[in-house]
């Protein structure tokens, strides 16, 4: 079963305007500031154009559980709003992704720290569009953000997989 409403998550709910990219619809963002950011800093974006605005109604991660209950998983694929989508969030997910962007890794930074800030986790990562887990095994924050910091450079992008640890009994 799947529902699906005509909202965008974010940090508080509202109304905020989505820029429109004509000619690739996919990395239509709310993120005006990563829209500037990998417009210049990453080849791959130099041809899209956001061209256009709508605006959207907002509303928080924390009001979707209410309403429909704590998910299994939650991928978050923003186009580089993410970390808005964690801050609507007071209370740890057992699993989680969100999407990394090679030359705006600072704002994944700021997506790790609000994960540790919500609950101990453990990550490991995918490059560009695949399914196998880059590292052997799952490590900590620090970890991970030495993991993303060393990528080939064939690696543009790609997931950031969360998932909550349980809390030691000692």
């Amino acid at each position: 079963q799947i529902t699906v409403l005509p909202l965008a998550a974010g940090a508080e709910p509202g109304e905020l305007d989505m820029l429109l990219s004509d000619n690739a619809p996919t990395v239509s963002s709310l993120a005006q500031d990563w829209v500037a950011d990998v417009q210049v800093r990453d080849a791959g974006f130099a041809w899209v154009r956001w061209s256009d605005r709508v605006s959207v109604q907002v509303t928080t991660l924390d009001a979707l559980i209410e309403e429909f209950g704590m998910p299994d998983f939650c991928k978050i694929d923003v186009e580089g709003f993410e970390h808005a989508v964690l801050s609507g969030l007071t209370q740890p997910l057992p699993r989680l992704s969100f999407e990394y962007i090679r030359a705006a890794l600072e704002h994944t930074w700021s997506c790790i720290a609000r994960l540790e800030a919500l609950g101990p986790y453990a990550y490991n990562l995918v490059d560009n569009e695949n399914t196998d887990f880059l590292l052997a095994d799952w490590t900590d924050a620090g970890g991970v953000r030495n993991a993303l910091e060393n990528l080939p450079q064939s690696v543009s992008s790609g997931d950031v997989y969360a998932r909550l640890l349980e809390p030691s009994h000692d």
